[in-house]
């Protein structure tokens, strides 16, 4: 009891020796800007102070640590252990223990405060410190498990995938009472609002954690979700009609959007490392340049490429037969464009259902750490480079497959991919890991070109098309969304890594 009243005492003369210190102009004190500028309804990072004992002719060394929660209750915790190599070992041992007691304290959102800067500089310049490098190993581990405890890699994905599959199942049924460069605008159109939200969150919270700004981002992803499937149905159907060569590089531009989206994430991430609050400097880089990005396509798409002259041709004969055929034939239902291209939605269905089990939910949480920093956004670029340029491969014909049989084989040979990325994640190293991820990039994005343009069985008029564009893109998002959910097993008997 007289150590707990003593730990109690100071941490009390800590806390008012901090409030009756003069602020300098260029002194940061993030305790009292909280109090001033952190809005009622923002949920209040619990804040952990820690400190160790550590003399050199003793044989022990104490650790302590004193939690204030969100309620503004005080915790304490004090230990006895074997004697540190040095004062700073001493630090870093109370510093591990204190996040292992947070951690069985189920806390997954805290904020960590000492008074020595050696300590802070190990954590944010590990390269710098090589004689703790397992110290700084069993920080990291420790991190993950707060840094995880909503598994936002597979949890975003799963909110984003029904939002984008209902929507794209809605459209299949209503058929061409929405017209598609209406369709487009507007998703586009969604993309911008979503990127602008997400700025925002992060600005009105001050880059802080917990529950509320993860469900808004949650929010944003489903909205996302939405645009997408606005957007690519339309436009496989719009340019099936127009001119179907046009797939092709079509295909090939979302394998790019999505290359380019992780090389700006590993610059941004590699340009703000050091920098105090890098992580979210970097982020809020990259959501910038997305945004402006996200504004040049609604720009073109908007005012550049209705003056095309064969959108103009193709918008004007869509627009004096919108839906009749020259022939008193019925249009095809959507069941019988399925049956009429079976092969081509079970393709499609199969390549994203495996893709999406393992990227990018089994990249970034089942690898494990290694020396390679980003290690997880290294994969994730790995494969989307790899993505973005097997979708020219088909450019060269002898290349291309034909064959919808051949295409099917080749699908279902990708399932050996599932013991091939337990096995590496097991036993293999992170090249054999980079070398297999890139396979599984190459053979996405290649296959999901030769599904998109393969020939159909039949000429069909703008309706059929741009149906048949749907089907084909919520055939695809069904796969995606099948493979999001089978994303999870891996967390079956598993501690996250292999």
């Amino acid at each position: 009891m007289d150590i707990l009243q003593h730990a109690s005492l100071e941490a009390e003369c800590w806390r008012k020796a901090n409030e009756n210190e003069e602020v300098e102009e260029d002194h940061y004190d993030p305790l009292a800007i909280e109090e001033e500028i952190v809005p009622p309804w923002i949920p209040r990072i619990p804040t952990c102070r820690i400190d160790a004992s550590w003399i050199n002719n003793d044989s022990v060394s104490g650790l302590g640590w004193s939690l204030k929660d969100q309620l503004g209750s005080e915790h304490f915790g004090l230990r006895a252990c074997n004697r540190s190599l040095s004062a700073l070992h001493a630090e870093m041992d109370g510093l591990l223990w204190a996040v292992s007691c947070m951690r069985e304290m189920r806390i997954s959102s805290i904020r960590f405060e000492t008074d020595c800067s050696d300590l802070v500089d190990m954590t944010m310049n590990p390269m710098e410190w090589p004689t703790s490098t397992t110290e700084i190993e069993m920080l990291q581990r420790l991190q993950e498990d707060f840094e995880d405890d909503y598994h936002p890699s597979r949890t975003l994905t799963l909110v984003y995938q029904p939002s984008v599959l209902g929507t794209i199942s809605v459209l299949v049924i209503v058929g061409q009472k929405i017209k598609n460069q209406r369709r487009v605008f507007t998703g586009y159109c969604l993309f911008v609002i979503g990127s602008i939200l997400l700025l925002t969150v992060d600005i009105v919270t001050k880059g802080k954690g917990g529950i509320t700004p993860f469900l808004l981002l949650s929010i944003v992803s489903a909205g996302f979700g939405v645009a997408n499937a606005l957007v690519e149905g339309a436009m496989i159907g719009d340019l099936s009609c127009i001119c179907p060569d046009l797939i092709q590089p079509f295909a090939a531009g979302l394998g790019v959007a999505g290359a380019i989206a992780s090389v700006l994430r590993l610059l941004t991430k590699a340009v703000f490392q050091n920098s105090r609050d890098g992580l979210r400097k970097g982020a809020l880089s990259f959501l910038t340049n997305s945004l402006f990005i996200e504004l040049v396509c609604v720009i073109i798409y908007g005012v550049m490429f209705p003056k095309l002259p064969m959108v103009q041709k193709h918008r004007a004969r869509s627009g004096s037969n919108p839906v009749e055929p020259v022939e008193e034939v019925p249009p095809l239902s959507n069941q019988q464009l399925a049956h009429q291209n079976l092969d081509r939605v079970i393709s499609l269905f199969l390549i994203y259902a495996l893709t999406l089990s393992i990227f990018p939910g089994f990249l970034y949480e089942n690898t494990g750490k290694h020396s390679l920093h980003s290690y997880p956004l290294v994969l994730v670029t790995c494969f989307n480079l790899s993505d973005a340029l097997s979708r020219y491969i088909t450019m060269v014909k002898p290349l291309k497959m034909q064959s919808g049989k051949v295409i099917v084989a080749s699908v279902l040979a990708r399932m050996l991919f599932l013991p091939a990325f337990y096995i590496t994640a097991r036993y293999a190293d992170q090249g054999w890991m980079i070398t297999l991820t890139s396979f599984l990039g190459i053979s996405n994005g290649y296959l999901t070109v030769c599904v998109l343009t393969q020939t159909p069985k039949r000429t069909y008029n703008v309706s059929e098309a741009n149906a048949l564009g749907n089907i084909l893109v919520a055939s695809m998002l069904g796969g995606i969304f099948a493979g999001v959910c089978l994303s999870w097993l891996w967390l079956i008997g598993s501690n996250k890594s292999f």
